[in-house]
């Protein structure tokens, strides 16, 4: 295990993430297996305008999408105002 947050191996990829239900009704549902600081949820419509913004503290985390409309949207989570993983989602 790397030493502090930032550590190479405390990295997180792509794969350790899990964004669903896709396609997504009302909530979607983000999964983070290794939480640590100065982590965040990002998520975008398809015009690329940031409509959702959350510090991360927990390992699963819920977005309500009920006053977004049907469409692409993208979930980026964020190391230090880094992206470090894009999940792209259909809401219905």
């Amino acid at each position: 295990m790397g030493k502090g947050s930032t550590g190479i191996s405390d990295n997180i990829s792509i794969s350790d993430i899990s964004v669903y239900p896709n396609p997504a009704g009302n909530i979607i549902y983000v999964e983070i297996p290794k939480v640590k600081e100065n982590l965040s949820l990002e998520l975008y419509n398809s015009m690329g305008s940031l409509i959702y913004k959350k510090n991360i503290t927990e390992m699963l985390n819920s977005i309500d999408l009920s006053n977004q409309s049907a469409g692409v949207y993208y979930v980026d989570v964020m190391n230090n105002g880094i992206n470090i993983a894009t999940k792209k989602i259909v809401k219905e």
